[in-house]
């Protein structure tokens, strides 16, 4: 193929390379999200925590490195994370939740119960549905009343 580049002829498209896996313990930078397999994992420091689902990565919204279990080896697998702050979910049987907590590693969902949290700019169709087990991952505090 031919493809004409800013007045040249570019007989070849630029290859597309993908990184490598790496196959040996690699160094990684605090909050890295890390996936190996179908699991996904934060690391920090010297340890790395499993996120309970697909679901629970998407809602933190960051990129991800494919990796190896060997790459991750350094890391002590410790806890495992839900969903992240400021994250709103709809649970099985249609209730709204909004994810708080004043530590990204600890937060509580609490009931969105009054129809006036979405006049603040919320959108129903923003909400991540989400399992039984996901919802009941984080511990629940007060409901969203009275706005």
């Amino acid at each position: 193929r031919n493809w004409k580049v800013f007045g040249r002829k570019k007989t070849q498209a630029p290859e597309k390379t993908s990184p490598t896996v790496p196959n040996k313990p690699v160094a990684y930078p605090k909050w890295t999200f890390a996936k190996v397999g179908d699991t996904y994992w934060l690391v920090l420091d010297k340890t790395r925590m499993q996120l309970i689902s697909e679901r629970a990565f998407w809602s933190w919204g960051k990129p991800c490195v494919e990796t190896s279990e060997k790459a991750l080896t350094n890391y002590k697998p410790w806890k495992k994370v839900g969903f992240a702050p400021g994250s709103m979910l709809r649970s099985m049987d249609g209730q709204y939740w909004f994810i708080t907590g004043s530590q990204p590693l600890d937060p509580e969902r609490r009931l969105i119960a009054t129809p006036d949290f979405f006049s603040l700019g919320f959108r129903y169709e923003n909400a991540i549905i989400v399992s039984n087990n996901e919802l009941e991952f984080v511990r629940e505090g007060d409901p969203i009343s009275g706005i």
